[in-house]
């Protein structure tokens, strides 16, 4: 399943298609986004106390590291209420690693806690944060310090925009009066209420904390009658 955006839903719609909201993707024009970590104390915090993110290309990883980086990435599975939405995104960071940018997190002793993986999005001179695994005992503010401090370098290479993937489901009260209604509402109450399931509000609730310029709707496109 591919989230689509508006552009794409109206194109398919004068071809016959029909669509539904499934909620909306977060994005930074890094071109007026500042990632400071002023934004975020926890993220603050930590760099305060020498932890530090670097950038590392394919070419130069190491057997070590990603022995590593697999524990980390093995750790965050294993510790999943449920397995991950893997019709939306799966888990695999090494995969197609020469296209990829990845961002390590590390204490002043140089231990990894924690790592980020973004994909090209070539037409927008943006990337796609897709992974951003910690391990069970990081402290409060890994993620936060990680995903500002790939914003900073991705923008400081040239960037134009980084998006932090769909949050599904959210917004969903905004569709309430559109059809069909019933399959919003019941969204919309998956959302806020069955958060042991799955954290889709607390997904979203992290992505919105870095401020993001826009927050772009995403559709899934169907055949008219299939999802009836």
């Amino acid at each position: 399943m591919l989230p689509v955006n508006t552009d794409l839903k109206d194109r398919a719609r004068q071809l016959g298609y029909q669509s539904i909201y499934i909620g909306t993707e977060p994005t930074l024009s890094l071109e007026q986004y500042d990632p400071n970590l002023d934004q975020i104390p926890n993220a603050r915090n930590l760099y305060n106390k020498g932890v530090r993110v670097k950038e590392v290309k394919w070419a130069d990883f190491s057997p070590e590291l990603i022995c590593d980086a697999n524990k980390i990435c093995q750790d965050w599975l294993n510790n999943l209420r449920m397995t991950p939405l893997s019709f939306l995104n799966k888990v695999l960071p090494w995969e197609l690693g020469s296209e990829k940018r990845y961002f390590f997190l590390e204490t002043s002793q140089n231990t990894l806690m924690a790592f980020l993986v973004a994909v090209p999005i070539p037409t927008r001179q943006g990337w796609y944060l897709v992974d951003c695994l910690r391990g069970t005992h990081c402290p409060v503010g890994t993620s936060e310090l990680l995903t500002l401090e790939a914003m900073r370098l991705l923008k400081e290479s040239g960037a134009k925009e980084a998006t932090l993937g769909v949050s599904p489901l959210a917004e969903m009260s905004s569709q309430k009066l559109q059809h069909p209604v019933f399959l919003y509402r019941l969204l919309s109450f998956v959302f806020h209420r069955l958060q042991f399931f799955y954290r889709f509000k607390s997904l979203y609730e992290f992505k919105i904390k870095f401020r993001p310029t826009s927050c772009e709707p995403a559709y899934l496109i169907y055949s008219p009658g299939s999802l009836t």
